[in-house]
């Protein structure tokens, strides 16, 4: 049967045929943050960045709970690798009275956690740090659980990795990576979208993160002086 058939005649012109797709929610962030993410970093997804010790991930991080918790959102830290300071996160403009810190004593503890905040919902951003934490004992099924329970929240799930690990699960994944030159105060980083279910499948973002001073220089807390764009498709 024609589908155009099961419209009522009164309705006719006022009803379209199809799916569309509902408008796409994302978290606000700094404008050179946003072109890191391909656009903006989308709420109900799973989403990682990934970077060896000093690349610049925790900076990243840093400035996604910064720009959510200055927007009046309510952020959680699931720190597996028991890494978070709160000192220099308040340094980096991070609202501590919006922020849930979760020190869970395993990593099978911290992905519970995750998933009961989820599930709590009221939360925009919900960060899960796995750095330190032996990844080969995680469980391939357990990035569809995060997939399913961040889509049900409406809450951005952004995971911190040494390395990819969620693959197709993840809407994006950003590598971040450190030049070898560090001039003064100054130290030069860049993410690379590898990853991107919404568009261009490869983009980097070349930061130059100038130093706080009163910040701990091995957590690497910078802030951001310039930077430049590109993107390329595969």
């Amino acid at each position: 049967m024609d589908a155009a058939r099961l419209i009522p005649p009164e309705l006719a012109g006022a009803v379209r045929l199809g799916w569309t797709p509902e408008p796409e929610r994302r978290l606000p962030l700094p404008a050179a943050i946003e072109e890191i993410f391909g656009g903006g970093l989308p709420r109900g997804r799973v989403c990682e960045v990934a970077g060896r010790l000093s690349s610049g991930r925790t900076s990243l991080v840093f400035t996604l709970l910064a720009a959510a918790t200055t927007a009046g959102e309510v952020a959680a830290v699931i720190d597996a690798a028991d890494a978070f300071d709160p000192a220099s996160a308040a340094r980096a403009a991070i609202d501590l009275r919006s922020l849930l810190w979760v020190r869970p004593p395993s990593a099978r503890d911290a992905l519970r956690c995750t998933e009961m905040i989820l599930a709590a919902g009221g939360f925009g951003l919900v960060v899960l740090d796995l750095d330190g934490v032996p990844l080969r004992r995680l469980r391939f099924y357990t990035w569809p659980r995060l997939a399913r329970a961040a889509e049900k929240s409406g809450a951005a799930l952004v995971l911190l990795t040494p390395e990819r690990i969620v693959g197709s699960f993840a809407t994006l994944s950003v590598v971040m990576k450190r030049t070898e030159s560090v001039l003064g105060p100054v130290l030069e980083s860049y993410g690379i979208l590898v990853h991107n279910k919404r568009g261009p499948v490869r983009a980097s973002r070349r930061l130059r993160w100038s130093l706080d001073p009163a910040a701990d220089a091995e957590l690497g807390q910078f802030k951001i002086q310039n930077s430049r764009f590109k993107t390329r498709r595969a």
